[in-house]
C-alpha cells in the first residue's frame, strides 16, 4: 500500500481560486511578460524551444546548450542505476 504525503507548504502550487486575488496575479502574469520581453525564441530541437537574450540567439548556444542538457541525462541515468532508485 502506497501512502501519499502532501509535499511542505513552501512547495505547494497556489491554488488561484482561494490563495490570490486577481490583482496579485494580473501583477505576476505582468512581471512575467516584462521578463520575456527582452528573450526570442531559439529551437534546440524539432520539441524543445527556449526563450534567450538576443545575444545568445545563435547556432553556437543551442549546441552548448544540447549538450548540456545530454550530460545532465546522462548524470541522471548514471544516479539511477547505481543508487537503485
Amino acid at each position: 500500500m502506497r501512502h501519499e504525503r502532501k509535499a511542505p507548504a513552501k512547495k505547494r502550487k497556489v491554488d488561484t481560486d482561494v490563495n490570490a486575488s486577481p490583482d496579485k496575479i494580473q501583477e505576476a502574469i505582468s512581471a512575467q511578460k516584462k521578463k520575456e520581453k527582452n528573450r526570442v525564441s531559439l529551437r534546440i530541437d524539432s520539441r524543445t524551444v527556449i526563450l534567450v537574450p538576443k545575444p545568445k540567439c545563435n547556432k553556437a548556444y543551442a549546441d552548448e546548450y544540447r549538450n548540456r542538457m545530454q550530460e545532465s541525462q546522462a548524470g541522471a541515468t548514471y544516479n539511477y542505476i547505481n543508487n537503485g532508485k
